[in-house]
């Protein structure tokens, strides 16, 4: 028996929320006949068991700006099991945002009319850090307070 996906609200890696996700996981076995028994799900100190694959939902607490660590076990009706890992991140979780324009302090607007927006670009490569558990992507975050 093998967990061949295990993903969190449909992302497999990378997830960043402030919703509280939805787990689901696919299985192969070369058993006939094998189908799953129940599948332990732990997330920090959240623990369930569930005989479903898809549509579980973390029902345990959420801390704003955290990696959360997935961990499911799943038994076969033959007594196989199977373990896999993920993980998913939480974003601001609705806690308070502060932010400033950027603009040119000098520039005046004629008419008292709204200026056109102005347009600030920086390029720049982003590469893989190799870190002490291996390679690391650098994650990105972005909101827009419309």
């Amino acid at each position: 028996m093998r967990i061949t996906r295990l993903a969190t609200s449909g992302s497999e890696s990378g997830l960043v929320t402030d919703e509280a996700p939805r787990l689901s996981f696919a299985l192969e076995s070369d058993h006939p006949g094998e189908a799953l028994a129940h599948a332990c799900f732990r997330i920090a100190d959240w623990e369930t068991t569930t005989t479903k694959q898809v549509a579980i939902n973390y029902t345990g607490p959420l801390a704003p700006h955290t990696d959360y660590p997935v961990r499911v076990t799943v038994t076969g009706t033959s007594g196989e099991t199977a373990e896999a890992t993920t993980s998913f991140r939480t974003g601001r979780l609705g806690g308070p945002w502060q932010g400033q324009w950027i603009t040119d302090i000098g520039f005046e607007v004629p008419d008292k009319k709204s200026p056109v927006p102005m347009r600030f670009r920086y390029r720049f490569a982003a590469g893989i850090r190799c870190g002490a558990h291996g390679p690391k992507r650098p994650r990105w975050a972005s909101t827009n307070s419309n």
